[in-house]
């Protein structure tokens, strides 16, 4: 099966409670009606940080690695963010609006790296010859980072880790699919699945 072909899907919630991951009081899964409302200050496009959207452009031929850039939410002021030796992609801010975690691309290895929101401090959390780490996303308070897990030369096989925001404590949490988010009180994590 192609990694293409996985996203023909379906979506599943795991409580991390049950999966020893983040516990803050184990509720059921709540109903869209038992959720809350973003406050009427938000701005909904600003990445948590001031009216600036993040987007991923691979600039000028197909040599040039991919880079994430900036434009203000109204779609002026476009500009690289970061300039990195390695391809960066799929990325995710952070709740306080003060970091980004993206893809970096090693040939057939990829890897979570953090950054500052201003370009600077990128770091390599992951790095695990052979695997696609990917789909990196903050928990609510910023303290863990969940990602996707590929293995290519296991058919694609995808499983969902967990890490520490500062790369320790990475571990699989026992479950196969891809693409998680957490809920707004991260206690539990929503994904896709084939199965």
């Amino acid at each position: 099966m192609s990694f293409v072909s996985l996203l023909l899907t379906f979506a599943s919630f795991v409580s991390l409670s049950a999966v020893g991951g983040c516990s803050n009081g184990g509720d059921p899964i709540s109903s869209p009606a038992d959720t809350i409302p973003p406050p009427a200050d938000t701005i909904p496009l600003d990445g948590r940080g001031g009216g600036i959207l993040a987007y991923t452009y691979q600039p000028g031929s197909t040599n040039d690695h991919h880079q994430v850039f900036v434009m203000n939410a109204d779609g002026s002021g476009g500009r690289p963010l970061i300039t990195a030796p390695i391809g960066i992609n799929h990325h995710d801010w952070s709740p306080d609006g003060q970091q980004l975690a993206a893809v970096g691309y090693y040939g057939d290895t990829w890897s979570i790296h953090p950054f500052n929101a201003d370009g600077s401090g990128l770091r390599r959390l992951t790095s695990t010859l052979g695997v696609w780490d990917n789909e990196p996303t903050w928990s609510p308070d910023g303290t863990e980072i969940a990602l996707t897990r590929t293995y290519p030369t296991a058919g694609y096989r995808s499983e969902i880790r967990l890490m520490n925001a500062d790369g320790t404590n990475q571990r699989a949490i026992g479950v196969e699919g891809f693409i998680a988010r957490w809920s707004p009180d991260g206690d539990r994590l929503i994904y896709q699945s084939t199965m």
